[in-house]
């Protein structure tokens, strides 16, 4: 989506209990920011905003705010598997990932600005990751929907990572990667990470899955999951 064509972005993730599943995310360090759906709970960590929701009205993955789904949907006709939501307040299309793409309409919501720089335990994140054994045509997806390759090539490599003008989406062939991967996961990048996994092992965080140093330095990578089963990777940059 381009900068101009709407409002905001959310990543949203439907979560079985909003109180338990809030809890968790304030623990690595997000904080309540405001939002368009009553009852729903919205969190930041300075680098993107969290939707949380016991709803199925709206699919986890990418939610773009606008003021007009239908005129924003006719800017990227290549999208042709966008379909009309439930209601005229939302359109949405699913790539082969199970991941939504969503235009929620919110005209009288004008999201707050982020800070731009973490204040979370987990570090600055860097794109929501997805694995899928329909590894061209869930790029193509993201493509239509204006997102363009930054890293890697799809003719050479089992992964790329997509931008558009607001967020990024990584695509990653099923397989590739060694470690646990539920999709779609959180994934943070940081150079002090190893100090970060410590910290939050400190606190208490459940850490479901950690990697080594090749050097046996102690442990660069990590898996969290939250409550409802989502992951969030912790990776040294």
């Amino acid at each position: 989506m381009k900068r101009n064509d709407v409002k905001g972005v959310m990543v949203h993730l439907n979560v079985r209990d909003l109180t338990v599943s809030g809890k968790f995310f304030r623990s690595i360090g997000m904080e309540t920011t405001d939002g368009p759906i009553p009852n729903d709970l919205y969190l930041t960590d300075g680098t993107f905003v969290l939707s949380l929701s016991t709803s199925e009205e709206i699919s986890t993955g990418v939610v773009y705010l606008c003021d007009d789904p239908k005129k924003v949907a006719s800017l990227y006709p290549g999208l042709s598997v966008l379909d009309p939501g439930k209601t005229p307040q939302r359109m949405a299309a699913r790539d082969l990932s199970g991941t939504c793409l969503t235009l929620l309409k919110c005209p009288n919501f004008t999201p707050k600005p982020i800070r731009g720089s973490s204040m979370g335990l987990c570090g600055t994140f860097f794109e929501l990751s997805l694995e899928t054994e329909h590894f061209e045509d869930t790029v193509a997806f993201w493509e239509k929907a204006g997102y363009q390759i930054i890293y890697g090539k799809v003719e050479e490599k089992n992964w790329v990572t997509l931008s558009d003008d607001w967020f990024k989406v990584g695509i990653y062939r099923q397989g590739t990667v060694d470690h646990p991967f539920r999709s779609p996961a959180l994934t943070y990048f940081e150079k002090d990470m190893k100090d970060r996994i410590k910290l939050v092992k400190e606190l208490g965080v459940p850490i479901s899955y950690e990697l080594e140093s090749p050097c046996k330095t102690g442990i660069t990578d990590a898996v969290l999951e939250s409550p409802a089963g989502y992951h969030m990777f912790m990776f040294t940059a």
